[in-house]
């Protein structure tokens, strides 16, 4: 009776089967502007998402922390105060609330205990981590030397004393300078070649001499002039003219007022 039905109704097959695997079509990667508050919410608006152009909410007492653009194939490398680095692909697995709203709590994906975050960098390959701690000292690591950092806990940077902090993170290369800043208004500027790469989980080496103050400011400068802003919102530009250049670890000079 099946052979009977087979040729009453059967007709010729109407595909193709590939013997060779056809070419994968690779989609542009979508882009985004990433949003870090205080509290550890992270926001991420697509470019040219009309919903995403909502107004960012926040918990009472949060205040956003940084802002950067990524692409969706980037890895963001999330820094916290206590000298930890946590890793984050922005692929299909963020959730996504995470594109709504506040965003998505850190704290929900990752292991923070009573850390907070402080910074966050799209990953560059190539470049040095830079971490720069309250107390004066700065920390340089290469990005190879990062391994493994798919654990919630992240991976220690920097081995830090009780009372010090992380309070600048800054991706560069070997040929640099940075202007450092105290919150009494010192600051110099420092070539990154004259700061030593050491490995994960050791101390760091002092970048700045301080006395009862604070290191606040530390950035890469590629122009010819800095701008200082103080945490009452007055701004002063400086032609980098006028901030010495240091061979190593110094108190600098007055540069603000």
């Amino acid at each position: 009776e099946l052979l009977e039905i087979k040729e009453r109704y059967a007709d010729g097959r109407r595909t193709d089967i590939l013997r060779d695997k056809p070419e994968e079509v690779k989609l542009p990667p979508r882009r985004f502007i990433v949003t870090l508050s205080k509290e550890g919410y992270l926001r991420l608006r697509e470019e040219g998402d009309r919903r995403g152009k909502m107004k960012l909410e926040l918990i009472e007492g949060d205040l956003p922390l940084m802002v950067t653009s990524a692409e969706s194939d980037d890895r963001l490398l999330l820094f916290t105060a206590k000298g930890r680095v946590l890793s984050l692909e922005l692929d299909d697995n963020v959730p996504s609330h995470a594109f709504s709203g506040r965003g998505v709590n850190l704290r929900t994906i990752f292991d923070l205990e009573d850390d907070r975050l402080v910074a966050f960098k799209v990953l560059k390959e190539g470049d040095y981590i830079y971490l720069f701690t309250r107390k004066g000292l700065v920390k340089k690591v290469e990005l190879s030397l990062l391994g493994d950092m798919r654990r919630r806990s992240g991976r220690k940077l920097i081995k830090l004393d009780e009372d010090d902090e992380i309070v600048r993170v800054r991706f560069g290369r070997d040929s640099e300078e940075v202007v450092l800043l105290s919150s009494g208004g010192k600051g110099f500027r420092l070539s990154t070649s004259h700061i030593r790469a050491t490995n994960p989980a050791t101390g760091g080496v002092r970048a700045m001499l301080l006395d009862g103050e604070e290191l606040v400011g530390a950035d890469i400068i590629s122009g010819k002039e800095a701008v200082i802003v103080t945490s009452k919102g007055f701004a002063k530009r400086v032609s980098l003219e006028e901030i010495p250049a240091r061979g190593g670890a110094s108190k600098g000079v007055y540069l603000y007022p």
